[in-house]
């Protein structure tokens, strides 16, 4: 078990200026239970804060992960990657 993935149940949402959230956050080798878990209160917690976004840095981990909640439909991400990008957009941050 990663240790910074130990205490699922506890997590609490990192606020600016927490160190967490300047690491560079190491990709994730195996999905597993632990994994599936994770996402799971990951979206408890999007949803008690009526968020539609959480990074894992967020909640603590440095780990290359996100959920989303979207039109009520779950995206759970895992070492998500930009191959393409063309254009601007102008949206609000929401984290």
């Amino acid at each position: 078990m990663n240790p910074d993935v130990s205490n699922i149940k506890k997590f609490n949402l990192k606020i600016f200026p927490d160190e967490v959230l300047r690491e560079v956050c190491s990709p994730v080798d195996h999905f597993n239970g632990e994994l599936e878990e994770i996402f799971h209160e990951m979206l408890e917690l999007l949803r008690a804060n009526h968020g539609i976004g959480l990074a894992a840095p967020q909640v603590g981990i440095t780990r290359r992960l996100f959920v989303c909640e979207i039109e009520n439909r779950n995206l759970c991400l895992v070492n998500p990657l930009i191959t393409v990008s063309a254009g601007e957009s102008s949206l609000v941050e929401g984290c």
